[in-house]
């Protein structure tokens, strides 16, 4: 059998093979090849390749410019940071990873209770867990110490739902002896992602011959001398643990060790015979084998004496079904009891594991265009060093010449650029972080706060997102009437009614046409059995617990009504009826809820018959119950008023009926290959001809200020894209009332296309029509991403909105991804759920909200809130900020290295292209880190505008996403002003005749001073910072000044000295002043209009 599905995993004493450490690792780099993998990240920037190369040729003696420190030192400063960044926040990934590799379990072996670091768990362990405690592996359920078998699990940090899951034990397990489950088997599909899902097959005792022959067994294939040379390298988790070993066991383990029919003093001590958990792994490479003493090498190997011991049964062991009911993945959260595992998959085999993929290193658009304005500025300077190495004149050793006129235009290249950057946005990331209007939110991704004052395109989630994603009923419609919350009352007075009625014997269960009141009973008994909730006492208080918040809602609606949910376990169900009586259901078969079937039913037997309910999607009824003419309609009209609608089907099965399926599910069921497929053909048995007793309408209510924060999205002229896995007229109905379609939205649908024609027919409809939204399915989008994609962006890229419903996690990253790729424009998306981190992660710039579908989305994100309407803050108000901030930082920056290489091309020119240095290694250090540094890095705590303008106008958003701040246009004004200022500054000092060293002081001490100016008329609204930033270097220069006067010299007296430098700042900076008073009365930008009216 060659099928991957086909192989399994055989777990069991006689297997010994090798499996994947249990070990969580989420660092980015190994330490062996962090060095290499940073610089290797570190050039793919062309001014550090560009940088690095300079550098490397003064290692040569001829081609030394000035000193080697003074060359090289800069760049390896800044190269020195990135890797010290890099690495503290690797090691903190470290940290967090040897804290859960590190946390203690208690696992059963020779000596008892041992408690071990989740690092040393193998597959095969049998480990206990107490309530609270995280899953360390995925393990096979086999008991608990609640005698019903069941657990709750929280599965937040797995599959973002914050509802509580139950996971069963197997029957047979639960009620077994220690001495029985130390003989276990187990058979385990190959590692698989899906979480959803699971096969397996488990038996007391060895599997037999036959019952192996029906799959292949996993290899044990060779690990390789790479891997194996790999796993010497890496470091051993929780290997320095004190308390490895230490026997210390939880509070009550009786229940560990007895049966039903067995107390707990017959289960005996443990022994060496646990080695049934061994996973195989070769003795001569693991430390200790599991099962067997921890870390005694003496037991590796040892055969138990009681192998081939038979069972205390009589009967011949029977292998049991293992579903995804019966297994505990990694990273889950025991919520109510203590249970024992197996072990079944450890390390990256768990599915958890599986389904944590690297985020992709998101680089923002500013990164692209700083990077261009770097080759640009690279370029410039390899043609002006050409330049001038030709005016120079072909010597002996022309490259001599070349290296030093490109390593004095090098300053043209902003070294401290990069660091600036860096230091801004985890500055941008604190005032998000403590922004008291936003409050909970966190910039989680360090290279994208610019990203959110240029959002184009704004995707967003529906459930949790719009919606609070807290259920209420609203209506039941039993297609001749319609019952609303208001007539509860009157619902309960129905039930009563019948159930008097069938108490003073009048029979209204009659097989033929029913009356209202029968009618209304069905359904609300229905309602009250066919779920997956179970009622849990926590102090006194009783809570439901159900994997679907829509569940609860149900039934706490009937309960409402006067059917209680009083009691529920694996094999029964107890309803407490208006009467106060209490109904008892026996539980036959439950069939839960998937993305796939979209429906959940129940077999019960109750009152001597056995009843099938059945409720799901009317998409997915239609086929299965019998014909009528009113379901699809009101279906419809339910879902135009907001709400999620249900279809509920019964139907009482006849003794042959029931048989029939019983043998084909139950086969179905153990089957090992192809179980899904059997079971499902098993369903179509009773699956047919259902009667339908009525619909269900649950509301999602909007989160708070969602129309306003829509509406001001759109009048930042954000494209709007609602993706959902609702259906259409609920989608239309949320966009309707969030205000995302308003009174001018002419929308087309593109429904049940069947062939890839029907979606271009309707693709051309929007072409040149009046239509200026669409909505558009799952279905119909699986056609568009085969083979007509790029014309469906063309086209829904110019409209207002785009709803699109059915849509699977899957198509929701496709429709983001190519949003972005095709448009070129930056594209956001939202969501609260972990069916929304596929989308969230393909955005350019991805927002997580903290809802009730869990962490996981906020996790992934970029962003992370607690509120939708938080999203305007973080956009208009941030975004802004930042884009404008770093582009203002980046502006002056490059301006200061234009200027100085002017200034150096004009000096070199003059004295007949000689490449000598104007000035020293020293002043140019001290120039960029400490006399212009923090002036330009205080731009930083300056806005443009107020928040309230900004708040009130989010028109003024568009003019960002319009007009580039880093665009080429911009890059050419600040460059001839550069060019303007180091022309000025260089021939005016040189027409003075002044002597080389006086030059050398004049210009610099210009070239401070008109950078500290500089940066005094590009902040748009002073603030102290900028005022306290710019003395302070002023100050720092003075001191200077006054200490190395051999250096900086001049021509006395000193009142010449400061006319001549004062003289000269003025013509330089007249250029910008000229151009900022013409801004500000000829051409002033919007905002500065609308300031004065706030």
């Amino acid at each position: 059998m060659t099928d991957l599905m086909g192989r399994f995993r055989h777990i069991s004493k006689e297997r010994r093979r090798r499996y994947p450490p249990n070990i969580i690792r989420n660092q980015k780099y190994k330490w062996y090849t962090f060095i290499f993998a940073v610089l290797r990240l570190q050039f793919s920037h062309f001014f550090n390749t560009f940088l690095f190369l300079v550098c490397m040729t003064q290692l040569k003696k001829e081609y030394l410019v000035s000193s080697l420190v003074a060359s090289v030192g800069p760049w390896a400063m800044v190269l020195l940071f990135s890797l010290f960044k890099e690495g503290v926040e690797d090691y903190k990934r470290y940290e967090r990873d040897k804290i859960t590799n590190s946390q203690l379990y208690t696992k059963l072996t020779s000596q008892g209770f041992v408690r071990v670091p989740s690092s040393r768990i193998e597959v095969g362990d049998l480990v206990l867990l107490e309530k609270n405690e995280r899953v360390p592996a995925d393990m096979a359920l086999l008991k608990t110490s609640d005698v019903s078998g069941h657990v709750f699990v929280r599965t937040d940090q797995l599959d973002g739902e914050t509802d509580w899951k139950l996971k069963l034990t197997i029957p047979r397990m639960q009620s077994a002896t220690f001495d029985e489950l130390r003989k276990l088997s187990i058979l385990a599909e190959q590692p698989s992602k899906d979480i959803y899902s699971f096969t397996g097959k488990i038996k007391i005792g060895k599997f037999s011959l036959d019952e192996l022959s029906e799959i292949e067994e996993e290899g044990n294939e060779d690990e390789g001398i790479g891997r194996r040379i790999e796993r010497l390298l890496e470091f051993d988790f929780g290997r320095e643990e004190g308390s490895v070993g230490a026997s210390e066991g939880p509070k009550d383990v009786s229940w560990v060790y007895s049966s039903s029919s067995q107390s707990t003093g017959e289960s005996g001590s443990l022994d060496e015979d646990l080695g049934f958990v061994s996973d195989g792994r070769d003795s001569a490479a693991a430390g200790s084998s599991e099962g067997l003493e921890v870390g005694n090498e003496s037991n590796v190997g040892r055969e138990t004496e009681e192998a081939d011991v038979s069972l205390k049964d009589e009967e011949k062991p029977v292998a049991e079904a293992l579903g995804c009911e019966n297994m505990l993945w990694m990273n889950t959260v025991v919520a109510t009891c203590s249970i024992l595992g197996c072990v079944v998959y450890t390390g990256k085999d768990a599915k958890a594991m599986l389904n944590t993929s690297r985020p992709r290193n998101k680089i923002g658009k500013i990164e692209l265009e700083l990077n261009g304005y770097m080759k640009v500025l690279g370029a410039g300077c390899m043609v002006l060093a050409g330049i001038f190495t030709y005016m120079r004149g072909v010597g002996s050793r022309p490259d001599i010449i070349f290296i030093r006129f490109l390593v004095l235009f090098s300053s043209v290249i902003p070294i401290s650029l990069r660091i600036t950057v860096d230091w801004a946005r985890y500055c941008y990331g604190k005032y998000i972080s403590e922004d008291e209007r936003i409050e909970g939110a966190m910039m989680r991704s360090n290279n994208l706060p610019e990203e959110l004052g240029r959002v184009s395109y704004f995707l967003t989630d529906k459930t949790g997102t719009l919606t609070k994603n807290e259920m209420e009923m609203k209506k039941i419609h039993l297609g001749t009437i319609c019952y609303t919350k208001e007539l509860n009352r009157e619902i309960s007075k129905n039930l009563a009614k019948v159930l008097n009625g069938r108490n003073d014997g009048k029979g209204v269960f009659f097989r033929g046409k029913k009356d209202i009141n029968a009618r209304v009973y069905d359904l609300v008994q229905a309602l009250s059995v066919c779920h997956n909730v179970t009622p849990v006492i926590s102090e006194n208080e009783v809570s439901y617990q159900a994997s679907s918040p829509d569940e609860v809602a149900i039934v706490q609606w009937t309960e409402c009504v006067g059917m209680k949910l009083y009691k529920r376990d694996r094999s029964m169900i107890v309803i407490r009826d208006p009467l106060n009586d209490e109904q008892e259901y026996q539980i036959l078969y439950t069939f839960p809820f998937t993305s796939e079937t979209k429906r959940m039913g129940i077999i019960v037997r109750y009152n001597e018959e056995v009843i099938f309910f059945l409720k799901g999607a009317d998409v997915v009824m239609r086929g299965i119950v019998k014909v009528n003419d009113w379901v699809e309609e009101e279906a419809d009209n339910m879902a135009r008023d907001g709400l999620r609608t249900l279809v509920i089907a019964k139907k009482v099965l006849s003794g042959k009926e029931f048989e029939l399926f019983e043998e084909m599910y139950n086969k179905a069921w153990m089957s090992l290959v192809d179980r899904a497929e059997a079971m499902s053909k098993a369903m179509e048995i009773i699956e047919k001809d259902m009667n339908v007793l009525g619909l269900t309408g649950v509301e999602d209510k909007l989160q708070d200020d969602v129309k306003v924060t829509l509406e001001n999205l759109r009048n930042a002229e954000m494209k709007i894209w609602m993706l959902t896995g609702d259906k259409i007229e609920t989608a239309i109905s949320i966009a309707r009332s969030s205000r995302i379609f308003h009174r001018g939205t002419v929308y087309l649908v593109i429904s049940d296309a069947s062939s890839v024609g029907d979606v271009k027919a309707k693709l051309d409809l929007l072409r040149g029509s009046g239509y200026n939204s669409l909505v558009i399915d799952g279905q119909s989008l699986s056609f568009v991403i085969e083979s007509c994609m790029d014309e469906f962006i063309e086209v829904a890229s110019e409209l207002e909105a785009v709803i699109g419903c059915r849509y699977t996690p899957t198509q929701k990253a496709a429709v983001a991804r190519e949003l972005k790729n095709k448009t070129r424009k930056c594209v956001c998306c939202i969501g609260d759920g972990g069916n929304d981190v596929s989308m969230i992660t393909e955005a350019n710039v991805g927002i997580g909200i903290v809802g009730k579908e869990g962490n996981q989305a906020s996790l992934a994100a970029d962003f992370s809130i607690n509120k939708f309407c938080h999203v305007s803050d973080l956009l208009f108000w941030h975004g802004r900020n930042s884009y404008q901030r770093t582009a203002k930082v980046a502006h002056l920056i490059i301006h200061r290295g234009l200027t100085l290489t002017v200034i150096q091309a004009i000096f070199c020119s003059l004295i007949y292209f000689v490449p000598v240095g104007l000035f020293r290694g020293e002043l140019l250090m001290l120039f960029i880190t400490v006399y212009t540094f923090l002036p330009i890095f205080s731009i930083i705590c300056s806005s443009d505008i107020s928040r309230s303008v900004v708040v009130k106008f989010p028109e003024l958003y568009k003019e960002l996403t319009e007009n580039k701040l880093l665009s080429y246009r911009h890059f050419s004004v600040w460059t001839l002003i550069a060019f303007y200022q180091g022309t000025i500054m260089m021939i005016t000092f040189y027409l003075l005749k002044q002597e080389f060293f006086i030059i050398s002081t004049l210009t610099f001490t210009s070239l401070v001073l008109n950078e500290l100016l500089m940066v005094i008329l590009t902040t748009t609204r002073m603030t102290p910072m900028v005022f306290i930033s710019s003395g302070m270097s002023l100050a720092i220069y003075i001191v200077y000044f006054a200490l190395r006067r051999g250096l900086l010299r001049y021509q006395r007296p000193f009142y010449l000295f400061l006319l001549k430098i004062t003289v000269v700042n003025t013509l330089a900076i007249l250029v910008s002043v000229f151009q900022k008073l013409w801004t500000k009365y000829m051409s002033p930008p919007t905002y500065s209009k609308l300031e004065v009216l706030v």
